[in-house]
């Protein structure tokens, strides 16, 4: 339930395999923070006649994430492969600020799976 949340931060994502961007329909991307699902965002594909961008045409992860307090929070995420039915871990981890805005369609924030 969002109305549970004070603060929400956001973040525009790519998802790499093997230095491959990846991501389709269906693909979802979820955020947890100590294991409580804190943001989700389905796979959004990037116009391409946003030529500026080099991921014009891939799929990117466009997400708030919410919490309580304003910052010292873990974010881990888990990426949902649609094609092939498997939820990976995402390596990265990122910290919760409060009104973070972090990437953008131009400058993602690039997020890898193993």
């Amino acid at each position: 339930n969002l109305n549970n949340y004070e603060n929400n931060g956001s973040i525009s994502s790519s998802i790499f395999l093997n230095d491959t961007n990846i991501g389709s329909d269906g693909d979802v991307l979820a955020a947890f923070i100590e294991g409580s699902q804190r943001g989700l965002a389905f796979a959004t594909q990037i116009p391409i006649e946003l030529e500026q961008s080099p991921y014009a045409g891939t799929y990117q992860f466009l997400m708030l994430i919410y919490s309580n307090t304003v910052s010292d929070e873990v974010i881990t995420f888990k990426f949902y492969d649609n094609e092939t039915d498997t939820v990976y871990d995402v390596i990265e981890t990122i910290e919760f600020t409060s009104d973070m805005i972090l990437g953008n369609a131009i400058e993602p924030i690039l997020l890898t799976i193993q």
